[in-house]
């Protein structure tokens, strides 16, 4: 299939696990978490813009080379599906203890919060800044009907 410039097309990854979410979550005093989602499977919409964009498709379809959310100037996200591994990083805030603080008030009842991520945004201040998808291992592509 010829993927053209201002076409639509539906994009998923090739292989089972390889769609990688990075967000990126920060508060207002400057410190900064990193989580990694790790899916089974995800879909993209992308109109490609440039020739660059259209080669940056082919290859990722072609050759399976890794392609970014962030690479691309027009695209929409659909969906991801069975999230199968879960991590955060930080610099600036001791991950460990910030886990720890979130079960203990799980264990007591008193949370209201429904995930880790949850009690980081509503519980610690912070907001998402930047999300990215990463598609690993090649993609497939479709024309969006």
């Amino acid at each position: 299939m010829k993927i053209e410039i201002g076409k639509a097309y539906a994009v998923s990854n090739k292989y089972k696990k390889s769609v990688l979410e990075v967000i990126q979550y920060q508060h207002d005093d400057g410190r900064g978490i990193t989580q990694e989602l790790l899916w089974r499977s995800g879909l993209i919409f992308v109109t490609p813009t440039s020739e660059e964009e259209v080669e940056l498709l082919r290859a990722a379809r072609d050759e399976e080379v890794e392609i970014s959310t962030d690479q691309l100037s027009e695209w929409e996200f659909h969906s991801t599906d069975d999230g199968c591994y879960q991590s955060f990083e930080s610099d600036d805030v001791d991950i460990e203890e910030l886990e720890s603080q979130f079960e203990e008030l799980e264990e007591s009842g008193e949370s209201d919060y429904y995930s880790f991520d949850e009690y980081i945004e509503e519980g610690l201040g912070f907001w998402l800044d930047d999300s990215t998808l990463n598609f690993q291992s090649g993609i497939d592509i479709e024309e969006k009907e």
